[in-house]
């Protein structure tokens, strides 16, 4: 639905001129292609789990491929609610998530949980952005498979 929102507007400012809306680093099609990009991730993230195991998990901090920006690979054990692999912050690797309470008051652990699907769902919380260091909203990509959440994060302005 959300996708569905963000394309009408694209198309309605395209079709009265307002290109600058969408062209900046901050607009709706830099937006739209970020949402890709995480969706993608999220699948080549399992992928990569359904062909090396457990082992890919360490492949998810540092690679490229699981790496783009402020974008990073997440992935928690729905079991433990334990955070078994972070693209940026490895100190957050054994962290129970049903104690991540973001700064509105949000658990986010259990936000996840109760949103996760195998088909994917988008869940939006406050987290800090990897590249500015400030607070902001997130919008994360999740996927459940094999008893994980595999996820990745799209920041807002």
């Amino acid at each position: 639905m959300r996708n569905k929102i963000v394309l009408a507007i694209a198309a309605i400012a395209l079709a009265i001129g307002a290109t600058t809306i969408i062209a900046g680093p901050q607009g709706a099609m830099y937006h739209i292609e970020r949402e890709a990009l995480a969706k993608a991730m999220v699948t080549d993230a399992i992928t990569a789990y359904q062909e090396r195991g457990t082992a890919s998990f360490e492949e998810f901090a540092g690679s490229e491929q699981f790496h783009d920006k402020e974008l990073y690979v997440f992935v928690v054990n729905r079991e433990t609610s334990r955070i078994v692999a972070h693209g940026v912050d490895s100190s957050l690797i054994g962290r129970d998530t049903t104690g991540i309470i973001d700064s509105e008051g949000t658990n986010v652990g259990q936000l996840i949980e109760d949103a996760v699907t195998p088909d994917g769902e988008w869940v939006d919380y406050i987290w800090t952005n990897p590249e500015t260091g400030k607070e902001g909203p997130k919008s994360s990509w999740v996927r459940s498979h094999d008893g994980y959440v595999f996820g990745v994060g799209i920041y807002g302005p």
